[in-house]
């Protein structure tokens, strides 16, 4: 029975789309065409064992076979399902600003429809309705950025050894030193990226309007069942490509002292944990 052995856990927003793509070009590293498989999650696109390690068989010399599944990052349920089923695998995390990670989720949802709250009371909101620490609030703004909680509940699961933490500012400014950093930390030799792809933006969608009414029709579900998940996974693959290349980027007016306040609220004692935790400063997430 094939499992993965590495698994880009998230954060969510923070570059993971791709730096899926980045590793997945590595002769020696294979993701599936599904991003997101999500099997250790009650919320993941898999549900049955067999087909999610059919992700997996006849792989031949690849090396590394991950599940780049963000959901996993901050649910201990997932991680500890992950420790008991894979062995000894790779987890690789990368940061990104806690503040601005959750502005990105928030212009995500506004893209598509799913947001109309301003950013301050969305935020307010989740935070007044986590009922506990699996962060049942779906929006993600505040539960999500929360990695000192998050990097400390994998480290007591998985150990520090086989944990690779980055950061999406590093990622931004020099995409191919972070990948080849993550694939020397699982032993491969490391390769020149294409690094001219931007994936997974938060644009203001051209296809927004398109998109409601598939999801809200079933259309979305039926174009699944009507074609292999291989062949679904590519063409929505190029479509999300094509929407992110607008240039039409969504902005939402969140002033720098509403940045401040969400920091000071949510967020600071947090980042104050996790430097403790990575043994480093992050001061430019301070405000």
């Amino acid at each position: 029975m094939s499992l993965p052995n590495a698994f880009l856990m998230g954060a969510p927003r923070a570059g993971t789309t791709s730096l899926y793509y980045y590793l997945k070009s590595h002769p020696k590293i294979y993701f599936p065409p599904v991003k997101e498989p999500g099997y250790f999650s009650q919320d993941g696109k898999i549900k049955d064992i067999s087909k999610y390690c059919s992700l997996y068989e006849g792989l031949g010399s690849v090396e590394i076979r991950g599940d780049a599944s963000t959901m996993y990052f901050y649910s201990k349920d997932s991680l500890h399902k992950i420790k008991k089923r894979a062995s000894d695998p790779y987890i690789i995390v990368q940061l990104r600003d806690p503040v601005e990670r959750a502005i990105s989720q928030y212009r995500l949802r506004r893209a598509d429809g799913r947001e109309t709250r301003s950013f301050l009371e969305a935020c307010q909101r989740e935070y007044d309705n986590i009922e506990d620490d699996e962060g049942t609030e779906v929006t993600g703004y505040v539960y999500r950025g929360l990695y000192g909680i998050h990097i400390s509940n994998i480290k007591s699961v998985f150990g520090a050894e086989k944990l690779k933490v980055t950061f999406f500012r590093k990622f931004s400014d020099a995409e191919n030193q972070v990948v080849s950093d993550i694939t020397s930390f699982m032993g491969l030799t490391p390769i020149c990226l294409d690094e001219n792809r931007v994936y997974n933006r938060s644009t203001k969608q051209k296809y927004s309007f398109l998109k409601k009414v598939m999801v809200k029709t079933g259309l979305n579900e039926l174009a699944k069942k009507l074609t292999t998940r291989e062949k679904y996974q590519k063409i929505r693959s190029y479509f999300m490509y094509e929407m992110n290349q607008s240039n039409d980027y969504i902005d939402v007016n969140i002033t720098e002292s509403e940045k401040k306040a969400i920091y000071e609220k949510f967020f600071k004692s947090d980042i104050k944990k996790l430097e403790n935790i990575i043994g480093d400063s992050l001061d430019e997430w301070r405000r």
